[in-house]
C-alpha cells in the first residue's frame, strides 16, 4: 500500500516537474524569439517617394515682403490617428492616472484609473475610426476653401494584429490620389503576448507625409529610444522624417518634418535626448537657409510651461487661457504627458534658443485626452473626467509667416472637444514663405 502511494506521489512530482520544465522552456523560447526579433532601423535612411504630386513651388509663391497679399498661402495638417482604435469608448492598457481627491467619492471611491485594451475594439470599429480620421482631413477643404497642401499622420498601421490587419496607409493613399507621399516605419515588433487578456500581437506602423507638391528627397532619421528591458520591446522605433520640396530658383528647400516623440518617459530623459537630436537637425536646416515646418505629436505640452522651470501661472497666454484647460477631474500625469520643454522665449534656457524656430500651436480645443479611461463624464456633473492637453502642433523657421493655427473638432462632437476617432485631434495651420 505504501509503495503504491509513494509511486503515485513520484509520478505526480514527475508530471508537475515536466509541466514546469515545459513552461520554463516555452517562456524562455518566447523571450528568446522576441529578443532575437528586435532590431532598429538604420539612421539616415532614404525613403521611397511615391505618388503623383506634380506641383512645384514657384518664385511667385513667395511673399515679396512689400505687398501683404503677395505669395501663396500654404496649409498643413497633422493628426495622430491612433491606429484607428482610440474612439471615445476606448482606453489603453499602458495608460494610467488618478482622479483629483475632490472627485474620488463621486466615482465610487475609485482613485486610480488604468486602461485595459491593446487592440481596436473590433475590426468594424477600427475601420470606422480610420475612415473617419481620414475624412476629417479631406474635409478641411470645405472648411478652409482648399485642399490641404501637406498632411502629416502618425500611428498609421500597415499590417498589425492590433488594427486587424487593416492597411491604413493604403486607405490614406486612396484619399490623396494626386499627392506625393512617404511612409517611415517606427513600430515593427515581434508577436507581443502582453497583456495576457488581449495581446498586442505583431505590429507594423509608422508616420506618413502627404504633399501636393513634388518631393525631391525624403529621409528617415532615428530618435534616441529606451534600451531598458523590457521597455524597448513595447516602445516604438521612434523616428522623424524630413521631406524636401524645391523652392523656385532660390536653391533652397521647404523641409517638412514629421515627428512623433516618446510618451512613456517618467524622467523626461528620452524626450530630452530626442529633442536634442531634432534641434541639431533644425540648426543644420536653418544653416542651409531652408524653410522649415515641423509638425506632429510632440508628446510635450506645447502651450503650458512646466512649473519646474517657470513661475506659477505658467500658461503661455494666461489672459486668453481657454475654459477647457484645467476643467477636468483627472490629475495631470507626471510620467506621461508632462512637459519637459522650456517654452518661454525670455527664458535663458528656452528650448528653441539658437534654432531660429518658434512653436505654432493653438489652444481653442485640446489635441489629446487621457486614454486610461474612455472619454466620459461618468458622474454626470458636466465636467469631463479625462485630463486634456495640447501636444500636437507645429514649429516654423523665422522665414515663414504663420497666418493661423487651429485645432480641429474631429467628428464635430457636440461638446466641442472632438476625439471621435482618436485620442488626438488634428491641428491645422496656414502659412507663407518669405522671400
Amino acid at each position: 500500500m505504501r509503495k503504491a502511494v509513494k509511486r503515485k506521489i513520484k509520478i505526480s512530482l514527475i508530471a508537475v516537474g515536466s509541466l514546469v520544465a515545459t513552461m520554463v522552456i516555452a517562456v524562455g523560447g518566447y523571450v528568446g524569439y522576441v529578443v532575437i526579433s528586435y532590431t532598429r532601423i538604420e539612421d539616415n535612411l532614404a525613403l521611397t517617394i511615391d505618388g503623383l504630386g506634380a506641383q512645384a513651388i514657384a518664385d511667385t509663391d513667395l511673399n515679396d515682403g512689400v505687398d501683404p497679399d503677395s505669395g501663396n498661402v500654404f496649409s498643413i495638417s497633422t493628426y495622430n490617428i491612433g491606429f484607428g482604435a482610440y474612439n471615445r469608448a476606448y482606453d489603453f492598457f499602458m495608460d494610467e492616472n488618478d482622479y483629483l481627491p475632490a472627485y474620488v467619492e463621486s466615482h465610487g471611491g475609485v482613485a486610480h484609473t488604468v486602461g485595459s485594451h491593446s487592440r481596436g475594439l473590433s475590426s468594424e470599429a477600427t475601420m470606422t475610426d480610420t475612415v473617419g480620421a481620414i475624412d476629417t482631413i479631406t474635409g478641411l477643404s470645405a472648411t478652409y476653401g482648399g485642399d490641404v497642401d501637406f498632411a502629416l499622420f502618425q500611428e498609421v498601421d500597415t499590417d498589425s494584429d492590433r488594427s486587424y490587419h487593416i492597411n491604413q496607409q493604403a486607405l490614406i493613399e486612396e484619399s490623396f490620389p494626386s499627392y506625393d507621399f512617404v511612409h517611415a516605419s517606427n513600430y515593427h515588433s515581434a508577436y507581443l503576448a502582453y497583456p495576457l487578456t488581449e495581446p498586442i500581437g505583431k505590429s507594423n506602423s509608422g508616420i506618413s507625409t502627404f504633399s501636393r507638391y513634388h518631393l525631391e528627397y525624403a529621409t528617415r532619421k532615428s530618435f534616441y529610444v529606451s534600451t531598458a528591458f523590457p521597455t524597448k520591446f513595447f516602445d516604438l522605433d521612434r523616428c522623424y522624417s524630413i521631406s524636401k520640396i524645391a523652392v523656385g530658383t532660390t536653391g533652397k528647400y521647404l523641409s517638412v518634418i514629421n515627428v512623433h516623440l516618446s510618451a512613456y518617459d517618467a524622467t523626461g530623459e528620452i524626450r530630452a535626448n530626442q529633442f536634442a537630436e531634432l534641434k541639431a537637425t533644425l540648426q543644420a536646416e536653418v544653416a542651409a537657409g531652408n524653410y522649415i515646418v515641423v509638425g506632429g505629436d510632440f508628446n510635450h505640452d506645447v502651450i503650458y510651461d512646466n512649473p519646474a522651470f517657470a513661475a506659477d501661472g505658467a500658461y503661455i497666454n494666461e489672459a486668453a487661457r481657454p475654459t477647457w484647460y484645467g476643467n477636468y477631474e483627472q490629475q495631470r500625469p507626471e510620467a506621461y504627458w508632462w512637459n519637459y520643454l522650456r517654452l518661454d522665449p525670455t527664458d535663458p534656457n528656452y528650448d528653441l534658443k539658437d534654432t531660429s524656430m518658434t512653436f505654432a500651436a493653438a489652444d481653442n480645443i485640446p489635441t489629446c485626452r487621457d486614454p486610461s479611461i474612455p472619454m466620459q463624464d461618468e458622474n454626470e456633473n458636466g465636467i469631463i473626467d479625462n485630463f486634456l492637453c495640447v501636444i500636437d502642433g507645429f514649429m516654423v523657421s523665422d522665414n515663414i509667416s504663420v497666418l493661423m493655427v487651429q485645432n480641429i473638432n474631429a467628428g464635430n462632437e457636440v461638446d466641442g472637444l472632438g476625439f471621435a476617432y482618436s485620442d488626438h485631434n488634428p491641428a491645422y495651420m496656414q502659412f507663407k514663405l518669405e522671400a
